[in-house]
């Protein structure tokens, strides 16, 4: 599952049945699977990807 706040203060937690492409705009995803933090797409693929 993944929390995301895109430019405002919202929690969203969506549970990923494919990867999801972001963008290329730095953002703040909260993996709760890895407790881990990303900011890009490359970053979460890399983790997403053991998931999905």
């Amino acid at each position: 599952m993944l929390h995301i706040v895109f430019g405002r203060m919202q929690d969203v937690t969506i549970n990923l049945r494919h990867i999801m492409d972001f963008g290329s705009a730095p953002f703040a995803i909260h993996i709760v699977n890895t407790d881990e933090i990303v900011h890009n797409m490359r970053e979460m693929v890399l983790i997403a990807g053991r998931y999905v």
